[in-house]
């Protein structure tokens, strides 16, 4: 169980958390440099280097340099102005309040409602769609690919989706799912509406994807979390489902039930963020097809229904709904961007740039304490690594 992230913390803490990594029975500070957030050698502080910490496997797909990709301007009417598509890529050290973002270069082409795969170093963003009209929808089925460390001004070809929903005798991978184990990346369903299709690609090669198989029913819009073993898939494409569905990265065809959401807010169009142990679900609609503020956990490594974690909210008080957004984490904190933040419809004006934060290590509620210059975005995407 991770350390408090605020409060008292005592040699106890610290000694229950990291048990077996010391040199003694004695408690000695000095036993746990390069421990939690501590140094290698010299002084440690037990709030600044131990809060939030936890001897837990930490993700080799995360880290704390973040990327937002892609995404679109939004208008649902003939009266709003039409979808404008990105290919904008946005960085930001997610431990870090400072209104500080980099241009992390451009896509190779302009994406909506598409996902990414990271092993940690190598980000690739595949799938979605663009419109040169502003109305019509083209597909891709392409992926594009950079490191972390230096993002390059154009991002490189990785290669193509081979399988899918076909539309008019073209694949779509618009709305998928995507799983990274540090290793491989699945990405899960998306299609023109309905897809089924798996397909799996190895994060530190290029090349097309490799068609793993199909799921056992069609789904678009859903969420997708992964530990080291496991992938989560919370169902989107059926409408109001409350079903989470499992499988093993060693057997991406074999799923099983994981349970159900508990929230009452079912629909899909959210996002999910994990560190390994748990999983959480935020930016969805309710029954009425609007945005929700509820942000619901699960423990990645079992099964059982969601529990409540908290909500997006304001500094000033009350809570923010939010759907369509999108997110990254390090590990130890999340941010979430953008999105619809109306309960009473989506169009260009309810449309967000509000930046929200939380801290994985316990309960509590997203505020928007977070400084940003990125312009307002729906449908994009969220990755991190080092």
């Amino acid at each position: 169980m991770p350390i408090d992230g605020s409060g008292e913390i005592q040699l106890s803490d610290i000694y229950n958390e990291f048990t077996g990594t010391h040199s003694s029975q004695e408690i000695q500070l000095s036993d746990y440099h390069d421990e939690g957030n501590a140094p290698a050698s010299g002084e440690i502080q037990l709030a600044a280097d131990f809060y939030g910490t936890s001897s837990a496997y930490d993700p080799p797909w995360q880290g704390n340099t973040g990327f937002f990709f892609g995404g679109q301007r939004y208008g649902n009417t003939n009266a709003n102005p039409p979808h404008v598509v990105r290919n904008a890529v946005h960085q930001h050290s997610i431990s870090s309040n400072a209104n500080a973002w980099a241009d992390a270069g451009d896509l190779n082409e302009n994406r909506t409602r598409t996902k990414a795969g990271s092993n940690g170093t190598r980000i690739v963003v595949g799938g979605g769609v663009e419109t040169t009209n502003g109305w019509q929808w083209t597909p891709h089925i392409s992926m594009d690919y950079t490191s972390f460390a230096s993002p390059a001004s154009t991002w490189s070809d990785f290669g193509d989706f081979v399988a899918g929903d076909e539309s008019g005798g073209v694949y779509w991978k618009a709305y998928p799912t995507v799983h990274s184990n540090g290793t491989v990346a699945v990405w899960t369903g998306g299609g023109g509406w309905n897809g089924d299709a798996i397909e799996t690609i190895t994060v530190s090669t290029t090349g097309n994807a490799t068609d793993s198989g199909d799921m056992a029913y069609k789904g678009w819009n859903a969420a997708g979390s992964s530990g080291s073993t496991r992938a989560i898939y919370k169902k989107g494409g059926t409408w109001w489902s409350t079903e989470i569905e499992y499988f093993a990265f060693s057997s991406v065809t074999s799923w099983s039930d994981f349970g159900d959401m508990a929230s009452s807010y079912k629909n899909g169009r959210h996002e999910c963020i994990e560190d390994d142990t748990r999983a959480w679900f935020m930016g969805r609609y309710n029954s009425s097809g609007y945005s929700t503020s509820e942000i619901d956990y699960i423990t990645v490594a079992s099964t059982g229904d969601s529990s409540s974690w908290g909500d997006l909210r304001l500094n000033s008080g009350g809570t923010v709904p939010r759907s369509d957004c999108a997110t990254m984490a390090n590990g130890t904190r999340a941010v979430v961007h953008g999105g619809f933040s109306s309960n009473t419809g989506q169009t260009i004006g309810n449309i967000t740039s509000t930046m929200h934060n939380f801290t994985l290590a316990s309960t509590g509620n997203a505020l928007d304490d977070f400084a940003q210059t990125i312009e307002a975005l729906v449908e994009h995407g969220g990755a991190s690594g080092t």
